[in-house]
């Protein structure tokens, strides 16, 4: 028990020194994402997106990989895939899944967005969509939430389509049955059964 006491302090005092996290900034430890909202000499406070306080040992930090997204800068990059239908025009779907992006204001200029066609599925045509948020002023889940909205109105005035999951499926047609069930060629017609002899 002592001996984790006097590492998380040790670890608070490197976390001081070095600053390899601050107040507000947003990372990911082990599988927890948030904003960091307290660092204090064992341990650091961690509010999550559905606002839970997640107390973190600063032994944990120090000793694990961990993702700070704004260490350099408050900007944090979004990516998800949209698809689309295989007869509709990718190259104006990509158009206009760029534009309705863009268009948001809450979507940041300073790195533009992109929109990259990455993969034939087997029912859709996929698109890569990325862009950056200043977290500092938006949630980028709300952000995040009303870019989706805007490309299904932009796709959906422009006549392209979002596909569903598609399976064909073939039927092999059986032999036709025989009176007592079974196929005709196994009870076998009267000019080919075998004679008694």
């Amino acid at each position: 028990g002592l001996q984790n006491i006097s590492n998380n302090f040790v670890s608070g005092l490197i976390l001081l020194v070095e600053r390899p996290v601050r107040v507000e900034d947003w990372v990911t430890i082990d599988d927890t994402e948030g904003a960091i909202t307290r660092i204090g000499m064992r341990s650091l406070t961690l509010t999550t997106w559905d606002n839970q306080d997640v107390i973190i040992p600063n032994a944990n930090l120090i000793s694990n990989p961990f993702t700070n997204w704004t260490l350099s800068d408050k900007l944090v990059r979004t990516v998800f895939v949209v698809g689309i239908r295989y007869q509709d025009d990718p190259h104006k779907a990509q158009s206009v899944i760029k534009d309705a992006v863009t268009m948001q204001p809450e979507v940041s200029l300073e790195r533009e967005p992109r929109v990259l066609l990455t993969e034939f599925n087997a029912s859709s045509v996929d698109f890569r969509v990325e862009y950056y948020v200043d977290v500092e002023q938006f949630s980028r889940l709300a952000v995040k939430s009303k870019v989706m909205f805007a490309i299904w109105d932009a796709l959906k005035e422009a006549d392209i389509g979002i596909p569903f999951p598609q399976r064909d499926i073939y039927i092999k047609e059986l032999p036709a049955m025989s009176g007592s069930g079974r196929r005709a060629e196994e009870t076998g017609s009267p000019a080919t059964r075998p004679q008694a002899g």
